[in-house]
């Protein structure tokens, strides 16, 4: 599947969301990194 680059974008803006709400809820996470 292809992407312009407005959607790419979003989708790469929301998986880095997602990502950081992962990082600040889990305790183990925020160890490691």
């Amino acid at each position: 599947m292809k992407y312009d680059s407005g959607e790419r974008t979003a989708l790469f803006a929301e998986n880095v969301i997602t990502m950081l709400k992962q990082i600040r809820i889990s305790p183990i996470n925020k160890r490691i990194i």
